[in-house]
């Protein structure tokens, strides 16, 4: 799969994404994530990391495998806080 087009999430709206319209997952980096919000990452609690998009909301990356981590931003509980 080839991600080519670039774009921005309204969840981390100051950050770029790189996303293919045919695929359902957009990639951002971490490097790039952690620069912009306060992450943190306890392995030894769970293999998942948090970022704090605001004083109100911290958003859950969970690891599943490859070294990859995800969100579901489709989850109804973060499109209405996104909304407001």
């Amino acid at each position: 799969m080839t991600y080519k087009h670039k774009g921005a999430l309204s969840a981390f709206y100051e950050l770029t994404c790189y996303y293919n319209p045919e695929c359902l997952v957009n990639i951002i980096s971490l490097d790039l994530l952690q620069a912009k919000y306060h992450t943190t990452f306890d392995s030894e609690k769970k293999n998942a990391f948090t970022v704090e998009v605001s004083n109100t909301l911290t958003i859950t990356f969970e690891g599943f495998g490859s070294r990859l981590y995800f969100v579901n931003l489709n989850n109804p509980l973060l499109l209405i806080l996104f909304l407001f």
